[in-house]
């Protein structure tokens, strides 16, 4: 039995879900937000069993020892993030979610000027947007692109398809990526990047999938709905 990965399951005996790649849908959310749904889709997971992408984040600023940052986002999940030294210019900007503050050029050029002074780049991911609710919405990886051309700067990107992330929550549940399933809407991100790290992929044929997008990158299992990964799970 696999473990499954960004809507993702590890082992049995360890019961942990670790919810990696879905940008928006996971960054955005409280733990508590994400088991709620997760338990709606009858998942039946505790907060305790995610791992999150502000939780690999964490990890990547204790392993990197990293002293000061300037993180965008809403203040709930700011006070979930490694609090940051005082600095006159910022060792990272952080750009985490741009839906849930409130943006002007004062905000833009202030990120503009830390990243060209020195400071570099981490965002949660590369996505150019995401769906809700059949609606299209702008992403984090819009504003990461333009900064990274702004700058002449890559960023670290802490989501899909950055073997950051698959790479460290196989450290925290220690396992092998053999042992992992990744699952995901998107041919780009969710199934390319688990293919990299040899992980087997699932494609669910919603939100992000586009007819014949399996052909592309084959992935190695196919899903209409999430709900159909719980025969996984249980």
């Amino acid at each position: 039995m696999c473990n499954v990965l960004n809507d993702f399951f590890p082992p049995r005996e360890l019961m942990h879900l670790s919810l990696i790649g879905q940008s928006r849908q996971t960054v955005s959310k409280t733990l508590e937000q994400i088991a709620e749904n997760l338990n709606n889709l009858g998942f039946n997971v505790s907060k305790e069993q995610i791992i999150n992408p502000i939780i690999i984040l964490n990890y990547f600023i204790k392993d990197n020892n990293i002293q000061s940052h300037y993180f965008i986002g809403p203040d709930y999940l700011k006070k979930s993030i490694t609090k940051s030294n005082d600095y006159t210019i910022p060792e990272y900007v952080i750009l985490c979610d741009f839906e849930y503050i409130e943006c002007n050029y004062t905000l833009f050029n202030t990120v503009f000027q830390y990243i060209k002074n020195g400071s570099k780049i981490i965002a949660t991911t590369y996505s150019n947007y995401y769906i809700s609710k059949n609606e299209y919405k702008m992403d984090t990886g819009i504003f990461v692109k333009m900064y990274e051309t702004l700058c002449n700067q890559k960023a670290i990107i802490m989501g899909k398809p950055s073997n950051i992330i698959y790479k460290t929550v196989v450290e925290i549940l220690k396992t092998d990526p053999k042992d992992i399933m990744t699952i995901g809407d998107d041919i780009l991100t969710d199934i390319i990047g688990g293919q990299e790290l040899e992980i087997e992929t699932t494609l669910v044929k919603s939100g992000k999938y586009k007819e014949g997008d399996e052909k592309a990158n084959k992935p190695d299992n196919i899903i209409n709905t999430l709900s159909e990964a719980i025969i996984w799970y249980k």
